[in-house]
Order: C-alpha cells, then sequence, then structure tokens
C-alpha cells in the first residue's frame, strides 16, 4: 500500500522570496518541466511562509506567474485560500483564486466567486461575498478587508441568521466591518422574510461584547386607551467607568418626553445610578371620567438616584432617593415606575452598617412621602417617619462548652435598637404618631445535651420596649421573658450507596430496561433505511462503556415536643398607647414589636399561623425524602471535589405541627387545640405538588394553598389554589398556567386567575410565539385582561448577537 501512495503522489519543495532568485531558475524549470507534463499533485514553499498546494501547476518564466489548477490550497501564516483555480503574480505579490473559493482566517470565514489576496498587506477582496463569524452573517456584492481589522462592502446584508439569511436582515448601500467590534451600515433597509419594513439613515450594530456609543434598538407598542408608544434610546458610552442612555420617547396621547439613565461605577463594590423621566403632558381634572385632548400642557417628571458605597466587607453604606411631580404619574406612566416603585412610599432612604466578628452596628433612616394620599400635588404630613434607627447586634457568644450531663453548651446573644417615630406635622389626634421606642431581646441559648436518644434545649429571651411621647412627655413600657423548651427524636434510615461507575456494555442487563439483546447475535440496527443486519462488533476492537450513576435516599424524620411560655409579662404607663396597639387590626401600631406578645397571634394573617406563646405546648413531626446523587469529577476545580462531589435534593416532605394551649381551663382537650399546620410536597421527576394547611380550632377558620405543576414533553401546566377565610372578603382564588406547543414552531400560553368567590375573572391572558427553527427571530402575540385595563400586545424578537434576542415592540 505504502509504495502505490509514494508513486502516485510526488511532492516538490523549493524556497524563494516573493521576488524570485535568478539563481533558483533552474530548479523551478525543471518542476515546471515535470508539473507541466505529469498528472502528480505537487507542492511548492515561498519564502517559507506562503505554500500552494494543487493536483497540478505551471509556470510562466517570462511574466513572473504561477498557476495552479485543481483543489488548490494557498496557506500564508493565519491564512488559508481555497479554490479551483490559483494564479500568484510574484511581481506584484498577488493571488487570484477563482471558482468556488473560500477564505479562512482566525475571526471569520469568506466565501465567494473570487478572492484578490495580497501577500504583502494581507488585503483581500471578494466577489459575491459571504462572511461567517461566531455570531453573525455578510452577504454583498463585494466585501474587501482593507487593514487587518476593518472590512468595507457595497451592497452588503447583516444578520445573525447563519443560515436562513431571509428570515431577517439589514441591506445596505456602504458597509463597514471593524472585526470583534461594530458594523456601520450607510442607507439601511430592515428586511424581515425578504419584505423590507423600515429604512435607517445610519445604523451601527455591535459585534462585541464591549460597550459602544450609538442607538440601541427602539421599543414600540400599541395601546388602544393611550395610543402608540416609541422609544429609542441613545447609549453614550463615556469612559470605562461611566455611561449613559438618552431615551426620546413618544408617549402616545400624552405627548413626547425622554427618559435618562446615568451610570458610574467607582470600583467593583461602589457605584451610582441616576433614572429620569419627563413629559409634557396634561393632568386630569378632579372627576374627570373620560380622556379628551384638552387643557394646558404641564411638564411631569419622576426621578430616582441610587448610590452604595462598600470600602471593605466591614463597612458599607446605600442611599436611594425617588420623587415625582405628581403622585398619578405612577398610574399613568406604570411601564417606566412599575420596576422603580416597590413600596406604597417614595421618598429618601438610606443605612450605613459596620459588621466586626462579634457584632453588627448600622443605622438607617427613611424620610418618605405617602402615596396613598388624595391630592396628587400635596404631602401627607401625618405620614410616619424613621429618623432615625440605630441597631445593634451581636454574634452568639460561647460561654462554655463541657461533656457534662445537662451542661453541654450555653450561648449568648443579643439584638437592640433605639427608634425615633415622627410626623413632619405633629399631629396626635385618633393615634399617638410620635415616639421613641427602645428595643432590646438579649437570649441565652441552652444546649442541655443527649438524654438517650432525645435531644434536650432550652432558650430564655426578654423582650422589652420602652417608649416616650413628646407631645405629652409621657411614657410606655412592656416587657416579658419568652421560654421556649424543646425535646426531640431524630430518626434516618439511608438507602443504597451513591456512586459514579463506568461499565462495559455487554456487562449491561438489557431485559431488566426493557431491551433483549444477545451478544452473541448480530446486532439489527432499528433505522428502517438501512437494509441487511450490521454485526456485533467484536471487544478487541471496540471497549465501549456506559456511565452508571447511583443515587442513595435518605428518609429523615424529627418528632419534637416544644413547650411556650411567656413569663414576668407586664406593661404600665400611657393607658391611650395600650388601647392603641390592642386594635385587633393592628393599625395603632408602628410596627408589628408593638403587639404585646400574648396577643400577637390575633393580628393579622400572617402573624395569626404563629402559636399563642402564654403557656402553649407544640408537637411537631417533620420527614423528608432526600436524594443524594455523585457529581462528576472537575477537574479544573482545584480542592473543591471532596467538598462538592456530591447533591442533594429534597424529593418528598410531610410536616404536621399541633398547639395546645395549657391556659385554658375547665374546657373539654378539644377546646384546648390551637391552629394545626400540615405542610407536604412531592417531586417526581417533572411532576412537582405542595399543599399547606392552616386550621384554626376555635374558630374553625381555614388559610389552605394547593400547587401542581408537569410538564409532559411539548405540555406544561400548573394549578393552584388559594382560600384564606380570615380576609374580608373572603379570598378564594384559582389560578392556572398552561403552555403548549403542538408543534415546534408554536407556543399558546394561556394564564388565568379566577376569584372562587365573586366568580369572576381577576386576570387572564392569551399569548401565542413563534419561533421559527432557524432560531433567528421570534412573534409574541399576547391578549391581557385585569379589573381595569384590556391590552393587546405583540412583540418581535430579534437575535442580534449571541444569541440574545431582543425586542422591537414591548
Amino acid at each position: 500500500m505504502n509504495s502505490i501512495i509514494n508513486r502516485s503522489r510526488k511532492l516538490f519543495t523549493f524556497q524563494a522570496p516573493i521576488t524570485l532568485l535568478a539563481s533558483f531558475s533552474v530548479l523551478f524549470s525543471l518542476i515546471f518541466l515535470n508539473s507541466s507534463h505529469a498528472r502528480e499533485s505537487f507542492e511548492i514553499n515561498l519564502g517559507q511562509k506562503v505554500q500552494v498546494l494543487s493536483d497540478k501547476a505551471y509556470r510562466s518564466a517570462r511574466n513572473e506567474k504561477f498557476e495552479a489548477v485543481g483543489n488548490v490550497i494557498i496557506t500564508y501564516g493565519p491564512d488559508s485560500l481555497y479554490g479551483e483555480r490559483a494564479v500568484v503574480d510574484f511581481e506584484s505579490g498577488s493571488a487570484t483564486v477563482t471558482g468556488n473559493v473560500r477564505y479562512v482566517g482566525s475571526d471569520m470565514t469568506m466565501y465567494g466567486t473570487k478572492i484578490v489576496y495580497d501577500f504583502k498587506t494581507r488585503g483581500i477582496k471578494v466577489q459575491n461575498a459571504r462572511v461567517l463569524s461566531d455570531n453573525y452573517t455578510v452577504l454583498g456584492k463585494q466585501l474587501a478587508r482593507t487593514s487587518p481589522t476593518t472590512i468595507e462592502g457595497i451592497d452588503a446584508e447583516y444578520t445573525t441568521c447563519r443560515d436562513c439569511p431571509e428570515s431577517w436582515s439589514v441591506l445596505g448601500g456602504e458597509v463597514n466591518i471593524t472585526l470583534g467590534e461594530y458594523i456601520r451600515i450607510k442607507h439601511a433597509y430592515i428586511k424581515v422574510r425578504g419584505v423590507i419594513v423600515m429604512y435607517v439613515p445610519y445604523i451601527i450594530l455591535p459585534i462585541k461584547k464591549d460597550r459602544e456609543t450609538g442607538l440601541l434598538f427602539p421599543s414600540l407598542s400599541l395601546n388602544y386607551q393611550n395610543g402608540v408608544y416609541f422609544n429609542q434610546p441613545f447609549f453614550w458610552a463615556i469612559n470605562d467607568s461611566s455611561d449613559m442612555t438618552i431615551s426620546p420617547t413618544m408617549y402616545g396621547e400624552r405627548g413626547l418626553g425622554s427618559e435618562l439613565q446615568y451610570r458610574y461605577a467607582y470600583s467593583d463594590k461602589t457605584f451610582l445610578e441616576i433614572n429620569s423621566l419627563g413629559a409634557r403632558d396634561r393632568i386630569w381634572a378632579p372627576g374627570k371620567q373620560e380622556f379628551k385632548d384638552e387643557g394646558d400642557r404641564y411638564l411631569r417628571l419622576f426621578g430616582e438616584y441610587e448610590h452604595h458605597y462598600m470600602r471593605s466587607n466591614d463597612f458599607s453604606h446605600h442611599l436611594t432617593v425617588d420623587g415625582m411631580g405628581d403622585l398619578d404619574i405612577i398610574r399613568d406612566y406604570d411601564r417606566y415606575t412599575n420596576d422603580r416603585i416597590n413600596s406604597s412610599s417614595s421618598g429618601i432612604s438610606g443605612f450605613f452598617e459596620m459588621r466586626k466578628d462579634f457584632f453588627t452596628l448600622s443605622t438607617e433612616s427613611h424620610f418618605r412621602r405617602n402615596l396613598m394620599y388624595d391630592n396628587p400635588k400635596g404631602f401627607d404630613h401625618r405620614f410616619v417617619q424613621m429618623l432615625p434607627k440605630i441597631s445593634l447586634n451581636t454574634a452568639p457568644i460561647e460561654l462554655f462548652s463541657s461533656d457534662i450531663p445537662l451542661f453541654k453548651r450555653l450561648l449568648f446573644t443579643a439584638s437592640g435598637d433605639y427608634t425615633i417615630f415622627k410626623q413632619n406635622h405633629t399631629e396626635e389626634l385618633s393615634y399617638i404618631r410620635n415616639a421613641r421606642r427602645v428595643n432590646l431581646a438579649p437570649k441565652l441559648d441552652w444546649y442541655l445535651g443527649q438524654l438517650g436518644v432525645v435531644n434536650l434545649q432550652t432558650s430564655a429571651m426578654y423582650d422589652y420596649q420602652g417608649y416616650a411621647f413628646p407631645s405629652d412627655d409621657s411614657r410606655f413600657r412592656k416587657s416579658v421573658v419568652l421560654v421556649e423548651s424543646e425535646a426531640s427524636v431524630e430518626i434516618e434510615k439511608v438507602f443504597g450507596v451513591s456512586y459514579r461507575e463506568e461499565v462495559p456494555v455487554r456487562e449491561i442487563d438489557f431485559e431488566k430496561s426493557g431491551e433483549s439483546i444477545k451478544a452473541e447475535e448480530v446486532l439489527k440496527e432499528r433505522n428502517d433505511k438501512i437494509i441487511g443486519e450490521i454485526p456485533v462488533v467484536n471487544k478487541s476492537f471496540s471497549d465501549d462503556t456506559v456511565k452508571v450513576v447511583h443515587n442513595s435516599y435518605k428518609h429523615s424524620q424529627k418528632i419534637a415536643l416544644k413547650h411556650y411560655q411567656l413569663a414576668d409579662k407586664g406593661h404600665s404607663g400611657n393607658d391611650r398607647f395600650l388601647t392603641q396597639i390592642q386594635k385587633s387590626n393592628g393599625i395603632g401600631q408602628f410596627d408589628s414589636l408593638d403587639s404585646l406578645r400574648e396577643e400577637e397571634f390575633l393580628k393579622a394573617s400572617s402573624s395569626r399561623t404563629n402559636l399563642p406563646l402564654s403557656n402553649t405546648i407544640e408537637l411537631k413531626w417533620e420527614n423528608s425524602l432526600i436524594k443524594k446523587s455523585p457529581r462528576k469529577f472537575n477537574a479544573y476545580q482545584n480542592d473543591r471535589y471532596l467538598r462538592d462531589n456530591f447533591g442533594y435534593s429534597r424529593i418528598a416532605y410531610f410536616n404536621l405541627s399541633q398547639g395546645y394551649d395549657l391556659n385554658l381551663q375547665d374546657v373539654e382537650t378539644k377546646d384546648r387545640l390551637t391552629r394545626l399546620h400540615l405542610n407536604a410536597g412531592a417531586s417526581f421527576g417533572s411532576l412537582g405538588v405542595s399543599a399547606s394547611e392552616y386550621y384554626f380550632h376555635q374558630g374553625q377558620e381555614h388559610i389552605f394553598s394547593f400547587n401542581i405543576s408537569h410538564s409532559i414533553k411539548s405540555f406544561y401546566y400548573s394549578l393552584g389554589v388559594t382560600y384564606d377565610s380570615f380576609a374580608r372578603p373572603i379570598n378564594k382564588t384559582a389560578n392556572s398556567n398552561i403552555v403548549f406547543s403542538p408543534i415546534d414552531l408554536i407556543q399558546l400560553r394561556l394564564k388565568y386567575e379566577y376569584d372562587l368567590e365573586d366568580r369572576k375573572v381577576k386576570k387572564s391572558q392569551y399569548g401565542l410565539l413563534y419561533s421559527p427553527s432557524n432560531n433567528c427571530w421570534k412573534f409574541d402575540l399576547s391578549y391581557e385582561t385585569d379589573q381595569i385595563d384590556k391590552n393587546i400586545s405583540f412583540n418581535f424578537l430579534f437575535n442580534f448577537n449571541e444569541g440574545n434576542f431582543t425586542g422591537v415592540t414591548q
């Protein structure tokens, strides 16, 4: 076999610069005579850098040209040229390649019908060119590389659709490409499925990860009531640490305006950000019900400032300031404000925090504007401000530890704060709203150890709040000692061992896996396109193995008996404030700390789920089924495999908690029962189920929730039910979310939130997402309704770069 190969392919090499030396003319003539009549392929080297490989080659000594024909490959440094025919001109130092040509470089690949390559400058001109990069494609009548990083084109198209340029593209008369940075297109036409939909005089598209100054893609939407919304952002990369985005915007019927964002990063942990909105708009008159183009326009403003300072892990500071010209802007421009308003107030909030090994000291302060106020231009001076709050918390301090029975370990922790509550204009009418409060909560945790299989522990916390009221120079104090004791037993059972192994294919029992294959017989290929049979490959030629993962499971259950006791209860001082904090709805309190601990569970629904703490026993039974899975070894993560070689997941759980009130006297046992809590859930692959139930024996009230989610190939659904009998009106809500893909190209969505009490739909959404298989663009259409609005929205999503879909409409 080797002799046949040697006879059919002879290699002739020589060395020469681009301009051939006369001393090599005789040697080149011998090569020419050989190659011009012989049918063997051969290879030449030019200056030890240019290499030409072809089936045949011819040299013209008169005009210093060299011609290669048939499967031509020319390499020069990192560049490679491919084609059917090539002419190398030694005098000009260029090569012309024709016939299904291809250029391959370190950063791109170019296809065309003709390539002219300059060996001196590495310049390239390609006719009918197609450029393929990692994340974009450019087609052009002519593309030329004028420098190592610049490509210029005439009548060229840009798209990220590598296999489907007709899905969407940007066509331009002149195209300038800076490799690894951006593409500039003059007189650009945006095409969708071959149809021109938009003209842009000049557009810059980034093809790099670094920030770049230029126009970002606009946003467009249509609302039946408010009209057309159009936003055109301009991004300004000021320097490596700061940037700005200016977005002129048309808000439909509300007029014209602009949005601005400025960001500055001092360091990795220190930054500031400014956001603002301004619009020339009309404000509705009080009682106005219809939207008419009438009245004078006003400049409506919304602004937000945020900065964070972190000198080290020990010290940090944060400040946010947001405000608006009128409160109605929250509703009128909810597209912008929804992501920036996360409470029912706006204004100034900030904190300083210092962390040490044994304590944390912080101070925070808030001066806010109440958004729930009837005058959109006014300020609710009755709103209670926090000016300021100073907090001190200690880390657990170990007082002692030993092996003495019942004296295993003793820990001490403490937390406290001093808070000033103040109105902008003092008004003490219905409730006392101005106060200074001291809150202290030192705590001892005593781990007694084990008594047989029973774990014993107890804790005692002194809970104190002291108030001073400047308006009448009165005071109020309340305190209590909360003692919690627990005796628990933990039982664990482990099933199997978690590890990974590689097993030879022939040692696998296919019968257990539903397959029946014998190694001695021939293996029939299941592909119907193959006729006949494929014999089993002998093990001496193949030693294929299968990676088998063995999981282990642990059932853990804990049975605990807890006792809660409120001791040394007491309060004294201002009786008016005592009546105020005892209101059942909690409206008279500054926050949850103002509640009397023995009455805390009687307030809002969130606190009703807690047990009464006066003198109560709680029986808890907790069950968990945990799966332990071995992880694949990663040699690139140093010193982590022994620590992270297993993954854990809870696949099922069941918890029960029942309270029993010991304070009630002369009542039946069932009347001593407080709330019952059941909590369970399971995960079976793509199916997940969870449920929670709080049942209150005394009033026969319920707080119940149930959720289920399941994914079956192209179908996904989730269903949920919520019932809260404490809410007024009673909260009975059912919600559903269904996603169905009848074919790979289409996804249908359906969301419902239904009020079971009022028997009406609270929210609904119908959606359709069309995703072509080319992964270049998507079309999303949805119809949404709630108790106020009905909206139809559509969105075109284009894959502009690196798989990131950007929406044209929002």
